[in-house]
């Protein structure tokens, strides 16, 4: 009885990931949501693992006192980011969507245009007002923490943008690649610059904390131009199977 119920339990988990490979084919909606969840999911199991190591190699390398005003600093940046974003990522998203699907591709560039250009003036002037602010020197900022939000103040622009990027990646339904530069690359790259300056450079000089965010702002620097190719490229593909050009 017991061989009996695994072979039917076995045959119950084959019958159900066919079920699911045939609901994954095809373009219909039901079959692109299930392929996005899925990717997504591994795509975040994936960036969980790389954090932790990405956490563990930065407690080492900058110590205690180093590692939580590195922590603190970007903690930061990203709340800070929000607000220069006001909210349009997810019109992006929505606006994107529909001049797909009405294959109205000069408001599409308009709108991407428009989006960028938004987001990146309420960055810079975010980003000066608070750089302003940061030569008040108030008495908790000692030069450490001067010196790392300072360069943790680069990134505004950088994440604000990234987000508008992966808004008009979702809107094309490509959603596993939206979320991969920020996800994958960016964390992964970071991790590969802290180790390999660890190695070559620890002997001579420790890493500081601002150091480690000028690290970031080089792995977030190429991984949003990584997501701005790729959707380049979905878009020259998506004019070819239109034949538009």
């Amino acid at each position: 009885m017991l061989i009996e119920g695994d072979f039917l339990s076995e045959l119950t988990e084959q019958t159900l990931l066919r079920k699911l490979q045939r609901l994954a084919k095809g373009d219909s909606l039901r079959a692109r949501l299930l392929r996005g969840g899925a990717g997504s999911l591994i795509v975040k199991s994936l960036n969980a693992v790389i954090a932790f190591l990405l956490a563990i190699t930065l407690a080492r390398t900058l110590g205690a006192e180093g590692f939580g005003v590195y922590s603190f600093i970007l903690t930061l940046i990203t709340l800070l980011a929000i607000p220069a974003q006001v909210g349009v990522p997810q019109v992006v998203i929505r606006e994107t969507a529909k001049a797909q699907s009405a294959q109205h591709w000069g408001r599409l560039r308009g709108l991407w245009k428009w989006a960028n250009r938004y987001v990146l003036m309420f960055s810079l002037v975010l980003m000066a007002c608070a750089i302003a602010l940061l030569f008040l020197r108030p008495s908790w900022l000692y030069e450490d923490r001067w010196n790392a939000l300072f360069a943790g103040m680069l990134l505004i622009p950088v994440i604000a943008l990234a987000n508008v990027r992966a808004g008009a990646l979702r809107g094309l339904r490509h959603i596993v690649i939206g979320l991969l530069p920020e996800k994958i690359i960016k964390p992964a790259l970071t991790l590969v610059l802290i180790l390999l300056v660890s190695i070559f450079s620890y002997s001579h000089f420790p890493i500081e904390p601002w150091f480690a965010l000028v690290l970031h702002m080089g792995a977030a620097s190429l991984a949003f131009m990584f997501g701005a190719y790729m959707l380049r490229k979905i878009c020259l593909l998506l004019l070819v199977r239109w034949r538009l050009i």
